[in-house]
């Protein structure tokens, strides 16, 4: 939908507005008070790009909660994940190369450190189609696996059979420090 600039900048103007819908829905979700702030950011950075794609402009307070729903759960989800490692592990746990080098360990914490962005997305890249398309999916761009497995047609399994596999290989790749194997692509 293309709008003009002024509908444009009426419809930030009444998203500007709706902060207090926000607060409540996320009060409503029970979200910690430190971590609304953050949320809020997010919801609102999310909202303000796609103002222009939403139709009826009267149904802007559900889509709102819609997008403050959504971001809740996956922004909760990392924290988590987050807050599931730090009581289950010391730090100095997490500094003991026998620990890091264990199979428990996330790929991401691997790469954390090791890898600029773009040589880990020259890594994901080697993977086998659909595995680099499921992991931009998931931790770019923020999607759950069951959006994903509908995005791409597959069977969430499947998709979940395959992010499991392609971290696997990640991390293998990871401890060769990212020297290239066999071929051009990984088999996911």
């Amino acid at each position: 939908m293309t709008l003009s600039s002024k509908e444009l900048e009426e419809r930030r103007d009444l998203l500007c507005d709706q902060l207090g819908l926000v607060r409540d829905a996320l009060s409503f979700f029970r979200v910690p008070k430190k971590y609304e702030d953050d949320l809020i950011q997010e919801i609102f950075i999310v909202a303000y790009r796609n103002i222009d794609k939403i139709n009826d402009i009267s149904k802007l307070n559900s889509w709102l909660y819609k997008i403050s729903y959504r971001k809740m759960l996956s922004f909760m989800h990392k924290q988590r994940i987050i807050n599931e490692r730090e009581i289950l592990y010391s730090p100095e746990e997490w500094e003991r190369e026998e620990f890091r080098e264990s199979e428990a360990i996330l790929v991401w914490d691997i790469i954390d450190g090791y890898f600029d962005d773009s040589d880990l997305s020259e890594l994901v890249e080697k993977l086998k189609y659909p595995a680099p398309q499921i992991i931009k999916l998931r931790f770019v761009d923020g999607f759950m696996l069951k959006e994903i497995s509908q995005m791409l047609g597959l069977k969430y399994n499947t998709v979940k059979t395959i992010e499991y596999r392609a971290f696997k290989q990640l991390k293998q790749m990871i401890e060769n420090e990212g020297k290239e194997v066999k071929d051009d692509h990984i088999e996911a």
